[in-house]
């Protein structure tokens, strides 16, 4: 019986290099949490605006630091504690909810700002500038160093409808200004 001899082995072909999808990315930071329904006393720590390629959407985002729970109320060392920071987002561009959530940017900034009607509010910003630029936008208000960082602003956040998915709820916030003489950083934006 005849041997069979084995066919040489064609040579591998050096694998194909790759540009891996993670090259050049950075780790994600925690994200920080929305606040739990509750009354609170936030400080500004920080706005901006954001954009989704994802979703074609743009958003206006709120980091605040909890200065205390109000009302009475202690805060639940298992929901948050003092000095625990959160995030509001709201999708103001792109959604069906943009116009509403536009509206609730509106009354975060105003309270914020020291503002307590839509009145006294549109005398300071008629055109909504003002809201732009604690977001980044440049314009005379952003040259004018007018901002809402630092300051205190109170809150009632309630429970909205639970998420598509039941693992959370959407939240409803009512703001409340800070009196002037209960701010310790800022006295009401643009006021002399």
């Amino acid at each position: 019986m005849a041997v069979i001899k084995k066919f040489p082995k064609k040579p591998a072909k050096p694998p194909v290099k790759r540009k891996s999808m993670y090259e050049g990315v950075e780790s994600a930071e925690p994200k920080d949490p929305m606040p739990h329904a509750g009354l609170y006393r936030f400080r500004v720590l920080n706005v901006e605006a954001g954009y989704n390629q994802g979703k074609n959407t743009t958003s206006h985002k709120v980091t605040l630091e909890i200065v205390a729970g109000l009302g009475g109320e202690e805060l639940d060392s298992a929901e948050h504690s003092v000095g625990d920071t959160v995030l509001i987002p709201w999708v103001v561009d792109g959604a069906k909810s943009a116009p509403y959530n536009r509206q609730r940017v509106k009354a975060f900034t105003m309270n914020a700002a020291g503002y307590e009607t839509d009145a006294e509010y549109n005398e300071f910003d008629p055109a909504g500038e003002f809201i732009d630029s604690t977001a980044g936008v440049s314009n005379d208000y952003s040259e004018a160093e007018l901002t809402i960082i630092g300051r205190l602003v109170d809150c009632q956040v309630m429970r909205g409808k639970p998420t598509a998915d039941g693992k959370d709820y959407f939240r409803e916030y009512a703001w409340f200004v800070v009196p002037d003489e209960d701010q310790d950083v800022l006295n009401k934006v643009g006021s002399e």
